[in-house]
């Protein structure tokens, strides 16, 4: 939504659950007063989540493959064996993964990935 009432759930969230919740408001890629607020436990991150199931299903690196388009989605690139970034992705992210699509996630960029997991 705009920024105002999302800023205010952020800063209600922020001194509610202090030290629990890591918060992320980002403006929308599309355009226009539209933006998001990302809620997660403290501490926790796609990298991770991809590095507890990979040691779960003794999943070694080449058999890890990760893609995103946002900066939540940086560690989980990192840690993974073969890593893309959308097309429309931020350009932190471009720059650390090992491909970069030539569609974005709203034209079925995903489809572009290797199949080699």
């Amino acid at each position: 939504g705009p920024y105002s009432p999302v800023q205010d759930i952020s800063v209600g969230i922020a001194r509610d659950f202090k030290g629990m919740v890591d918060r992320v408001l980002y403006r929308s890629k599309s355009g226009g007063d539209e933006y998001y607020l990302e809620l997660k436990n403290w501490g926790v991150n796609k990298g991770k989540a991809l590095r507890f199931l990979s040691k779960q299903l003794d999943l070694p690196a080449a058999r890890r493959g990760a893609i995103g388009d946002y900066a939540n989605d940086l560690e989980m690139c990192r840690f993974a064996g073969f890593s893309a970034a959308m097309r429309n992705a931020i350009d932190d992210l471009k720059a650390r993964t090992d491909m970069v699509t030539r569609n974005t996630n709203n034209e079925s960029g995903v489809a572009e990935l290797p199949t080699v997991f």
